[in-house]
């Protein structure tokens, strides 16, 4: 007996949804969710459940993966920071991460659409 569409498509979320965070900072992750709710309600462009879901999520995942990188980058550049530092500072960069993200990408995907149909390109004047 073949199992359905809807039994295939439950078991993959059960196991993929988890791997998602894999590798994340927990604390990271609910900094930027957070932040992420507080930037949702906020904004006037999200408007329905589904865009409010995409926001959340996206910024989230951002947050718990982006916030480590960008704290290394951080102690890397400047050498007065402490390696006790480096949590404190994560969780920061998590909410500004967090916070931001509902912003940014709505103008980053215009950018790119502008950029790809050829729209982005400078004109040289006579």
């Amino acid at each position: 007996m073949k199992p359905s569409v809807g039994t295939v498509a439950q078991a993959s979320l059960a196991g993929g949804v988890p791997a998602l965070f894999l590798g994340a900072h927990i604390d990271a992750l609910i900094a930027g969710l957070f932040a992420a709710v507080l930037s949702t309600i906020w904004l006037p462009t999200i408007d329905d459940r589904i865009k409010s879901f995409s926001a959340i999520a996206l910024s989230t995942l951002f947050a718990g993966y982006g916030s480590q990188i960008l704290v290394t980058a951080i102690m890397a550049r400047f050498s007065e920071f402490t390696a006790a530092d480096i949590d404190q500072f994560r969780i920061l960069t998590a909410l500004c991460i967090g916070f931001a993200t509902p912003l940014l990408t709505p103008s980053a995907i215009r950018f790119a659409q502008r950029f790809l149909n050829g729209e982005g390109k400078r004109h040289d004047r006579d």
